[in-house]
């Protein structure tokens, strides 16, 4: 077996930003010109690959059919490098995430959306990740009011979060102060994902509303591409997978940052 990666032309991605703030326009006076903001990232997909070799004699005496889901299995595992490599962004430099095109990492304070640190996932931190959403303005300018949308989090703070949205379905009383959970939470969508540390939990809104992070495949491909050849010097079935993609986060806005520290 081996593995292949081999970096590709750099490619550019533009996050667009809102349209310029309307001015008045006085009886019989012109419109005035405005930008439309753009705000361009760099990136390049990234070709990976591997191969399994199956013999003869392990095909004929495969009495379960194991191996004929050997390409099911390998398009399993180019979604598993996908996934690796989006989520390593959520954890590079230190849990601040990459650098943007500002020269300032994904999660900062001059970016507004990094919440202050919380003992524990509960109602009040949620609320006050849900400002620092709300408040983020737009390239074009103006605030944006951004909704929030999904809820991610790491395993270890899985039941906390399903505790939180069904306490919010219910208009519940929830925590050691008693307060009453509202009905916002129920309405995000929880995403639990392995690969984050359990140092955080992040909100996010929805995709439609500003760019957050683009996943690219290669168009030739549109995804894993798995091809078997039967070998002629060996009684043997050779496998490749090759998945060539690449992500970038474009914006910033669009997801904040809930350290947690318990």
């Amino acid at each position: 077996m081996h593995d292949v990666r081999d970096i590709y032309t750099q490619a550019r991605a533009y996050a667009i930003g809102s349209a310029p703030e309307l001015k008045q326009v006085l009886e019989g006076a012109e419109y005035e010109y405005g930008g439309l903001e753009e705000d361009k990232a760099s990136y390049a997909v990234t070709k990976w690959g591997r191969m399994i070799r199956l013999t003869w004699e392990a095909l004929v005496n495969d009495d379960l059919g194991a191996f004929l889901r050997t390409t099911q299995a390998m398009g399993i595992a180019a979604a598993r490098a996908e996934a690796d490599l989006i989520y390593a962004t959520f954890a590079a430099n230190s849990g601040a995430g990459p650098q943007m095109q500002d020269g300032v990492n994904l999660f900062h304070a001059d970016h507004g959306n990094l919440a202050a640190s919380s003992a524990a996932l509960d109602a009040a931190a949620l609320g006050k990740a849900r400002i620092l959403l709300r408040r983020q303005t737009a390239l074009g300018g103006g605030t944006m009011n951004l909704p929030p949308r999904f809820l991610l989090v790491a395993p270890e703070h899985e039941q906390a979060a399903e505790v939180l949205l069904a306490a919010s379905a219910r208009a519940m009383n929830q925590g050691s102060g008693n307060e009453l959970v509202t009905d916002w939470i129920s309405k995000l969508e929880l995403v639990v994902e392995a690969r984050l540390a359990g140092a955080a939990a992040y909100l996010l809104t929805s995709p439609q509303s500003v760019d957050t992070l683009e996943r690219a495949w290669l168009e030739a491909d549109n995804g894993p591409v798995v091809r078997e050849n039967e070998s002629f010097a060996v009684d043997s079935r050779d496998y490749k997978v090759r998945h060539v993609f690449g992500a970038r986060w474009l914006d910033w806005r669009g997801v904040v940052k809930l350290p947690i520290s318990s």
